[in-house]
């Protein structure tokens, strides 16, 4: 990393400083042991430029000295629903041959967890996979009106969206310039003030797949987070476009305007290395044992792949699910969910989540309907 953002400190990117310890407190205990104070906090401040008038006073803006986040948000990542991540996973991998690239959306729930003082831990249940396009070594998402259901009856089901998972081909950085700029402002869509402090709080958690050249070339996953300096400069629109992917780019001054002063390593800078923007998150799989998943099932077919859904996917789908299952636990399969939102309609999709959640059981007769649909 350029001017100290890695080195004997350690390193964002591996979440540990040079002795091994966590680079990181959770966001709670950092703000206990400061006293609950967050006025001076990045987000908490403006970076923006001051207006520049002829013959009067002119106001600064105060400077903005990069340093590494001491807290995050979110203290790991668990991959509750690891059937999930694997389907993901191989449909790039063998499907695709990795040659283009893949994202999806990570929805789950967040709960506290006590490996980390005052820790928080965001739980993976299900990925949505919208339309896309493959653009270059990234992937552009296409609109299609129906994340609107997606968010529906994953909000009915007791979760929300938690991050954004993405394919890469193996490289140093560990995210772009261009992917800080466009996942910063994904977060900020979903910042949230329900912290008690009503500090933003950021909580959306970035899951990277590339292979791995030390693990024979399989693929790796890696999580982080955009910090609360790097949203705040492009909350308040002082980024440019970046030239280069481990740089980000301070945009020029205007006329009429005084540009806050960004301060790398004590001097100003126009350029600025983009591990400053990152923070690391632990990350893992539960063990086989302790997977507890809300999704009894993952065999649906994904939405939005090479292989169009079919009616008659629901019942071969069916077919797979073994007698003994409790009938509210047959519909539990995120990707079934969303297809019969899509080919029936939301309501039933919705009605048949309260009954997962709630474990009652549905009309016997739906999967007749259903399934006659083929």
């Amino acid at each position: 990393g350029v001017a100290g953002a890695t080195g004997a400190a350690g390193s964002a990117a591996e979440g540990t400083t040079a002795d091994g310890k966590p680079l990181y407190k959770s966001f709670d205990h950092f703000l206990k042991q400061k006293g609950f104070s967050t006025g001076d906090l990045p987000l908490s401040r403006s970076y923006k430029p001051m207006p520049k008038e002829r013959g009067s006073m002119n106001k600064f803006p105060p400077s903005a000295t990069l340093k590494l986040q001491q807290y995050r948000h979110v203290d790991h990542l668990e991959y509750m629903n690891i059937a999930e991540l694997t389907s993901f996973v191989n449909y790039w991998r063998h499907d695709m041959g990795m040659v283009s690239q893949r994202c999806g959306i990570m929805y789950g729930y967040y709960r506290e967890d006590p490996h980390y003082e005052m820790g928080i831990r965001a739980v993976m249940e299900a990925i949505y996979e919208p339309p896309q396009v493959p653009v270059g070594d990234a992937v552009q998402v296409l609109e299609d009106g129906f994340d609107a259901i997606v968010e529906k009856i994953a909000t009915r089901l007791g979760l929300e969206r938690i991050g954004f998972v993405f394919t890469h081909l193996p490289r140093e950085e560990s995210l772009t310039s261009h992917e800080i700029m466009k996942l910063g402002h994904m977060a900020l869509e979903r910042i949230s003030t329900k912290h008690y402090t009503q500090y933003p709080c950021n909580k959306q958690v970035v899951c990277c797949i590339s292979p791995d050249a030390e693990a024979q070339g399989n693929p790796t996953h890696h999580a982080y987070m955009i910090t609360d300096m790097g949203l705040g400069f492009l909350r308040d629109g002082i980024l440019a476009e970046p030239k280069h992917p481990k740089l980000m780019r301070i945009r020029p001054q205007k006329e009429n305007e005084t540009m806050v002063q960004v301060l790398q390593a004590g001097k100003e800078a126009q350029e600025i290395d983009t591990d400053w923007m990152i923070v690391k998150v632990n990350d893992s799989a539960p063990r086989a044992e302790k997977v507890r998943s809300l999704f009894q099932f993952t065999h649906f077919p994904r939405e939005n792949r090479q292989r169009q859904q079919q009616p008659g996917d629901i019942k071969a789908y069916f077919t797979k699910v073994p007698p003994s299952t409790a009938a509210y636990n047959r519909y539990a399969d995120f990707h079934l969910l969303l297809y019969i939102a899509r080919l029936f309609d939301p309501e039933t999709a919705l009605t048949l989540c309260d009954h997962i959640v709630n474990k009652t059981n549905p009309d016997p007769s739906l999967q007749d309907v259903l399934t006659s649909l083929g």
